[in-house]
């Protein structure tokens, strides 16, 4: 049985934000916020900065990296932040890379290299994106069975968690971080894929 809510079809269910299927649009999806943090004015505006913010500053060809905001959307259930819903070529909806690893679906090299992949695009692009974790990245199959990473939450472009976050300023700092946070994620996918 399909796990749903307010008779949305659920997608994902984050710590913050619960997303669903966009009934009226399949290439959509509806993020809603879990309670949002009265101090940033909710991850969903948060997300929607951090979007206009990539929008000035990533080239055209290294959009299917990332999953587009569209914008706020008034619905009978609240507002939620309208966005891209990442699909295989064949249609079927992608989930996040922690449920693809639990399952197993697919082996530590396509996933790393997807991930390498990933890295190059952000480094090229010179984006302060550190949190790469398993539930803001989702494995996208192309129609030769090809496997990307796709990015569906940007909040760290925009987000300052160090008082004075020079890692967002300087560029090779940036480059640093960056690598370190990519090298951390390919250790934790060959660690969950461990044999036995």
């Amino acid at each position: 049985m399909s796990d749903t809510w307010n008779g949305y079809r659920v997608l994902a269910r984050g710590l913050n934000r619960l997303v669903v299927a966009d009934p009226d649009d399949p290439e959509a999806c509806l993020k809603f916020e879990n309670g949002g943090d009265p101090r940033s004015g909710g991850h969903n505006a948060v997300e929607l900065a951090a979007h206009a913010w990539l929008a000035t500053r990533l080239a055209d060809h290294d959009w299917p990296w990332f999953a587009r905001c569209r914008g706020p959307l008034r619905t009978p259930h609240g507002k939620a932040l309208q966005c891209a819903r990442v699909r295989h070529a064949d249609g079927r909806d992608a989930v996040d890379l922690q449920t693809c690893l639990a399952a197993r679906r697919y082996d530590a090299d396509t996933l790393c290299a997807a991930a390498e992949r990933l890295q190059a695009v952000v480094l090229r692009n010179r984006l302060p994106l550190f949190d790469v974790n398993l539930m803001n990245l989702v494995p996208r199959e192309d129609a030769s069975g090809g496997v990307e990473l796709v990015c569906v939450d940007v909040k760290s472009l925009v987000q300052r968690k160090e008082a004075l976050p020079l890692s967002h300023w300087i560029a090779p700092l940036r480059a640093r971080k960056v690598r370190r946070r990519f090298a951390r994620l390919r250790r934790r996918i060959r660690e969950a894929l461990q044999p036995g």
